[in-house]
């Protein structure tokens, strides 16, 4: 286990990186992905996350006071998505978010974050019901963006790139499929549920 030096130590408590068991697991609901998530956790231990870390957790709380301080400064719409089943974080600090942009006038897209039911934390990992959802929203919240242009609020802004999605998103069947030499980027307008 770490302890204080050069590199930050784990917070109280923590320790370097076990492998869970899938039934254990607090991000997935899909055997398939999380079967391969842990497989490249194991062929590169450099992935490897342990516990949060002293530095870690000071980053991110700096790193949330200033984006609260800043809120006034969004100008369109930010879509939040949630984890109906989520067991890592707090989605009461989500909908805190979304309400104090609500109260500056400028609302996350719909009004709220959006839940997926069911879901676990790594919503791009899920199975492929509850996955196609969140993708869904994100490709509604891409298309609102049209109105965005349209009233000149993105003037000043670059343009949006074209969106290429990496072939993680297969469907779980496909995801065993996987061939590093075969992997590539796959431009889409929408759906990128199938190849």
């Amino acid at each position: 286990s770490q302890t204080f030096t050069k590199e930050s130590a784990y917070f109280f408590g923590g320790k370097d990186y076990e492998p869970k068991l899938f039934a254990e697991n607090e991000l997935t609901s899909s055997k398939v992905r999380y079967d391969y998530f842990r497989e490249i956790y194991a062929n590169e231990p450099k992935l490897q996350l342990g516990s949060i870390t002293f530095s870690w957790l000071n980053t991110s709380i700096v790193g949330l006071e200033q984006a609260f301080e800043d809120l006034s400064k969004i100008s369109m719409p930010i879509q939040v998505l949630q984890a109906g089943s989520e067991t890592v974080i707090d989605n009461d600090a989500q909908d805190r978010f979304c309400n104090r942009l609500k109260e500056l006038g400028q609302p996350c897209f719909e009004n709220q974050p959006f839940v997926v039911h069911g879901a676990k934390h790594e919503l791009f990992i899920e199975s492929d019901d509850k996955r196609e959802i969140a993708l869904e929203q994100i490709w509604k919240y891409f298309d609102s963006w049209n109105d965005y242009i349209a009233d000149g609020v993105m003037k000043n802004h670059s343009s949006i790139p074209p969106l290429r999605i990496a072939s993680s998103f297969l469907h779980e069947k496909q995801t065993r499929q996987l061939n590093t030499n075969k992997c590539r980027i796959l431009k889409t307008h929408r759906y990128p549920f199938h190849e």
